[in-house]
């Protein structure tokens, strides 16, 4: 199921002794960072021991992506090249160029920040992530928001979450295990909303889950029976 992945942390790949604390939150996958998250002169060691515990039959009890290098350098060529023997073993590879075999998008605030030379805020990246949720909304792929990077603004992340959940993104990654559950609640819909959804799901049927109906005085057509259906899914127990 591609819309699972509502929070994802980042575990810097050089400090994956850190993995059985981590996997005891309710968070729904781990994105494994060989790049900016780790220093330059523990790159390869953080891959070898991400390779071994793969090995070792795989000691990640959550989804895994793993964030390699740029692949157009020696680096991330290999970590590619290391990786791909176990990529049944990981959700996807997170790349900073385009690719074929795409399944999702995942926006980097910071990185885009830094080239665009903008202050790393709400509004300069807003046109950037609504490009995002387009082009993912185009090709049917998920959509991982970047993280919030202020540890001690809990309600700034909440808010954050619910705006790109609301753009269109069905999840958010999280820096740090205090975010997760913040996270989890912000794409989770509420009691109200999954109602709504089953209620306007179970009349379009009576129609024969075609054409347009009209409920609690608003016209349902395929598109709105769809985003209910996404909601629910969005909801679905990840466990």
């Amino acid at each position: 199921m591609l819309y699972r992945f509502k929070s994802n942390l980042f575990v810097p790949g050089h400090k994956m002794h850190n993995l059985e604390d981590v996997q005891r939150t309710d968070v729904n996958a781990l994105i494994i960072d060989l790049e900016d998250g780790c220093p330059d002169d523990l790159k390869k060691e953080a891959r070898e021991d991400l390779i071994n515990n793969f090995k070792d039959g795989n000691k990640f009890s959550k989804p895994v992506f793993v964030r390699v290098n740029d692949p157009i350098t020696d680096l991330g060529r290999e970590d590619i090249d290391w990786i791909s023997d176990y990529q049944e073993q990981i959700e996807a590879i997170i790349l900073p160029a385009s690719f074929k075999g795409v399944r999702g998008l995942f926006f980097g605030a910071a990185d885009f920040s830094a080239g665009l030379k903008a202050k790393l805020a709400w509004e300069p990246l807003l046109y950037a992530r609504s490009k995002v949720a387009i082009a993912a909304a185009m090709y049917d792929l998920f959509t991982i928001d970047a993280p919030f990077f202020f540890l001690d603004d809990p309600e700034g992340c909440e808010k954050e979450a619910i705006a790109v959940k609301n753009m269109g993104f069905t999840g958010k990654a999280c820096i740090h295990p205090s975010q997760v559950d913040i996270i989890n609640k912000a794409f989770e819909p509420t009691k109200e909303e999954k109602e709504e959804a089953m209620k306007v799901l179970k009349e379009y049927e009576k129609i024969g889950g075609s054409g347009v109906i009209k409920v609690d005085g608003r016209m349902v057509d395929e598109p709105i029976a769809e985003a209910m259906r996404l909601r629910l899914e969005l909801g679905e127990d990840d466990d």
